[in-house]
């Protein structure tokens, strides 16, 4: 412990880093040829005692991102009315109270879908919605993902090497 409280002092701060990522991030194509990105942003955290330990990390919960990159121009907007986790453990959780989630043509057709993978375990996504199109007609829409969930990265390490290799 003296030894990282010196090396802290010495160097101006030490940080301890602890990242929870998912592999499994992509664009996937369905069925009908249009593409869906889907990835999960952990929930970011940063803290500590100034010039002396710096603690930042990515943690659960995390949010599913949707984000339609060509969507087709006579779309009117898009909704997710059901989300289900199913995790390599065998436990289930299910976002399903009417529209989870919807995008209109005014905007773009992404967002996050907040708090939605609450544990850091592998786990399958699948997901029901509809796409509307101008005019009322409506298609269904249905995404099954795998995302598996990445070892814990955890270190200690001087503040400025951190800060070098962050870019």
């Amino acid at each position: 412990m003296l030894l990282v409280i010196l090396s802290g002092l010495l160097t101006g701060c030490m940080t301890h880093m602890n990242h929870e990522w998912f592999g499994g991030q992509s664009t996937v194509k369905l069925k009908n040829g249009t593409k869906v990105g889907l990835w999960l942003n952990p929930t970011r955290r940063q803290g500590g005692v100034p010039l002396l330990l710096r603690c930042e990390g990515s943690e659960p919960p995390y949010g599913l991102q949707v984000f339609f990159p060509e969507p087709h121009q006579d779309w009117e907007y898009v909704e997710i009315r059901e989300v289900v986790i199913e995790y390599e453990d065998g436990t289930t959780d299910t976002q399903a109270t009417g529209i989870v989630w919807k995008r209109r043509r005014s905007g773009t057709f992404s967002g996050t879908l907040k708090n939605a993978v609450t544990r850091h375990v592998s786990c399958r996504i699948s997901i029901k919605g509809s796409i509307s199109k101008v005019g009322g007609e409506k298609t269904g829409l249905s995404i099954s993902h795998q995302f598996e969930a990445e070892p814990v990265k955890s270190m200690v390490a001087p503040t400025f090497w951190v800060r070098g290799q962050q870019g």
